[in-house]
């Protein structure tokens, strides 16, 4: 379980000489700075990152947690406003043991962590809170501040611990119960919160982290599928391409039908592009216009006479001329037939024109 406890008082007015890093000369707080601290707090806590903890005492090296960072945290400022010439605190997310240390007074004070100057995003923000120090045998560098078992009494209604195997005694008193552990007993109750807080942490950082294994698995699956299918896509759309430039071709008597397969397999085979000066050509596209330039190896053009069975000696390109003037009839009589289409239902028709069309 964790509690909240409201207003306590933080930092005050007045001429201060603080530890750590600024340990040695004084430093006087105004109003205006206890507005500023406020207002960087206000402007920096929603972003992730900047909002203030509760941790026990200023010493890197954490009694119960035995390391210097990676630490969970006993608790977070959620708010701080001004009253007066003082600031006050409202913590949130503070584990029942701390909270019955504070009753208790094994925590009677406590003492903030500020940085003077922080440049974030392109904007200077000034008395930056970072951190609420928990102190018990320290004396704090700022006096003149409430309590914090005072602060509990007045604002946050306690509900005691309850542990198995703990021997405790009960004190009545006129406004509430209160109930009383050896240091021992403390000391095992706030380890073994500050033990099940990591593993907590532990089990939902597991839990993400294959999740997101999962989802990134699934997207590198799906990438390939992507490729794949476009891959084939543009396998089909270049085939259809080259088949149709090849007919093309042939229905204009540049190559031989014999060629096609030929043709085909060149094509297929074509990629990338070649430079001609400041110009870049696709290989598909030059073999196109090779052909284009290509003289007609068959005369299509209207001849006289009868019909190639009328003629004595049949040739190779009197039966393409046959063939084609049939596959154009066949296209105008089903315009859903293609070239090749008609090209083979005319063949398959006529056994004695195929053999003829198919001499070489």
């Amino acid at each position: 379980m964790a509690q909240e406890i409201k207003g306590v008082e933080i930092m005050r007015t007045g001429t201060f000489t603080p530890g750590g890093a600024a340990a040695g000369r004084k430093i006087t707080i105004g109003t205006a700075e206890l507005d500023q601290m406020v207002a960087s707090f206000e402007a920096l806590s929603p972003i992730g990152g900047f909002t203030p903890v509760l941790k026990l005492g200023h010493a890197e090296a954490q009694k119960f947690m035995g390391q210097t960072s990676g630490a969970p945290n006993l608790g977070i400022v959620d708010k701080i406003f001004r009253e007066g010439e003082k600031v006050l605190a409202n913590f949130l997310n503070v584990p029942d043991a701390v909270v019955d240390l504070i009753r208790q007074k094994r925590f009677a004070n406590v003492s903030v962590e500020v940085v003077p100057n922080l440049e974030f995003d392109g904007k200077t923000f000034s008395q930056v809170l970072t951190a609420v120090a928990l102190l018990g045998a320290e004396l704090p560098a700022v006096k003149g501040l409430k309590e914090l078992a005072a602060t509990l009494f007045t604002e946050v209604e306690v509900t005691p611990i309850q542990a198995d195997n703990i021997v405790s005694y009960e004190q009545e008193t006129e406004t509430m119960t209160v109930v009383t552990y050896t240091q021992e007993q403390h000391d095992a109750l706030l380890e073994a919160a500050v033990s099940k807080a990591v593993d907590t942490a532990k089990a939902t950082y597991a839990a993400d982290a294959e999740r997101l294994t999962a989802e990134r698995d699934e997207a590198v699956e799906a990438v390939k599928t992507v490729k794949t299918n476009f891959a084939e896509y543009t396998e089909k759309v270049a085939t259809a391409e080259a088949e149709t430039m090849v007919d093309k071709a042939i229905e204009d008597g540049k190559l031989l039908p014999k060629q096609k397969d030929a043709a085909m397999a060149f094509m297929s085979n074509l990629t990338g592009t070649v430079t001609f000066g400041d110009e870049d050509k696709s290989m598909r596209v030059m073999f196109s216009d090779f052909l284009g330039a290509m003289p007609s190896k068959i005369d299509t053009s209207e001849k006289g006479g009868g019909s190639t069975e009328d003629q004595e000696g049949t040739d190779y390109a009197n039966a393409g001329l046959k063939v084609d003037e049939l596959a154009r009839k066949a296209m105008d009589e089903n315009d859903k037939l293609s070239y090749a289409d008609a090209r083979a239902k005319v063949l398959d028709s006529d056994a004695d024109l195929k053999a003829a069309y198919s001499l070489a």
